[in-house]
């Protein structure tokens, strides 16, 4: 008899669509501010963006939210997959 952990095996590969959020908004923001965050600095919660970084860092973000979130969605292939930073 296969255990649990044998059946659920060809599912490990498959990542939560949130993280995937994640590691492409962080990748973009690096992209085209030249600003380092990290995934877990960065949560999502009903297609909002909620960044953990000094303020300074969340301002720049927040005045480039249209330019960010628009490659974001393009990335991830969804036109609604973020829609706002906060």
């Amino acid at each position: 008899m296969k255990g649990i952990k044998d059946l659920l095996a060809r599912y490990a590969h498959i990542r939560a669509p949130d993280a995937t959020r994640k590691k492409v908004f962080v990748d973009v923001v690096e992209q085209e501010l030249g600003i380092s965050l990290t995934v877990r600095q960065v949560s999502i919660d009903n297609h909002t963006v909620y960044i953990s970084a000094p303020s300074v860092i969340k301002n720049e973000i927040k005045l480039n939210q249209r330019r960010i979130l628009k490659k974001v969605n393009e990335a991830v292939h969804d036109v609604h997959a973020l829609t706002s930073v906060l």
